[in-house]
């Protein structure tokens, strides 16, 4: 039987206030919100006639590493929800029209409204699979107990 000499220790994740906790997850709410409202300010980006779709890969890499980093700090799946929710609600408010008629992003260039709808479709997806993968993994224990064996070791029926 072979034993290990150091005793198994729970390390501590996450902050332990719950106030840090609400503190963190507003943190990530805003800087949600914070990325949708630059990433529709992308939309319209043009180089000479040409329009970047910078918006777009942006949109994916934000809706990444903003809930990875709130699921990392906060060690709940759900911490990882916050910015993603405040992303896409602030996505569809301000790609809608205001009551004024004032618009951020119009569909009189054509092209605007596609470069639009892929990003805010590629940050859904991308948002919502990548919290999914992260939900699904499992958290692995820091040490393992030992396992007694009996037998000769060499195979065989036991």
């Amino acid at each position: 039987m072979i034993e290990s000499e150091t005793p198994l220790v729970e390390v501590p994740r996450g902050p332990q206030n719950p106030l840090l906790t609400v503190l963190g997850l507003l943190v990530y709410a805003f800087a949600g919100a914070l990325t949708a409202l630059w990433e529709i300010l992308l939309v319209p980006l043009r180089y000479n006639t040409h329009l970047l779709w910078v918006s777009v890969p942006l949109a994916i890499a934000t809706n990444i590493a903003l809930p990875w980093l709130a699921r990392m700090v906060n060690d709940t799946n759900w911490a990882g929800f916050v910015p993603v929710l405040t992303w896409t609600i602030t996505v569809v408010y301000l790609l809608g029209s205001r009551p004024e008629g004032d618009v951020l992003v119009t569909a009189v260039p054509s092209d605007l409204k596609y470069v639009a709808y892929a990003m805010f479709f590629a940050g859904v997806i991308s948002a919502v699979t990548f919290m999914a993968r992260l939900s699904m993994r499992r958290r692995l224990p820091i040490a393992t107990a030992s396992v007694e064996r009996s037998g000769s070791g060499i195979g065989g029926v036991r």
